[in-house]
C-alpha cells in the first residue's frame, strides 16, 4: 500500500496520515437495477478488502463503496457518504 499521495507527475509527494479511509464511488446509471447481482458483488468486494487491510499493515484502515446515479447522490447516497465521512473523522 502506498504511503504518499502524488497528484501530478511534477507535484511533491504528500505523506498520508497513519489512519485513512479509501472511499470508492460507483456510477450505477448504466447498471440494470432489476435482476443485477452487482450490488451483492460490491458488498462482497468491500467485505473482502476490509478483511485483508489489517494484514497489509498499510495506512488504509477502512474501504467503503458507495453507489448510485446522479439523483441518488443528490439524496440518500449523499447523506450516507457524508455520514460515513463524519463518523470516520470522529473516530
Amino acid at each position: 500500500m502506498c504511503s504518499y499521495y502524488i497528484e501530478g507527475s511534477k507535484d511533491k509527494p504528500i505523506e498520508m496520515d497513519e489512519n485513512l479511509a479509501f472511499v470508492q464511488v460507483l456510477d450505477t446509471s448504466n447498471v440494470k437495477k432489476v435482476g443485477t447481482s452487482k450490488l451483492g458483488q460490491w458488498q462482497n468486494i468491500e467485505k473482502s478488502i476490509n478483511g485483508i487491510l489489517p494484514k497489509l499493515k498499510g495506512k488504509v484502515s477502512k474501504y467503503k463503496i458507495f453507489h448510485g446515479n446522479k439523483t441518488d447522490f443528490e439524496g440518500k447516497e449523499k447523506a450516507r457518504l457524508l455520514r460515513f465521512i463524519e463518523e470516520y473523522l470522529a473516530s
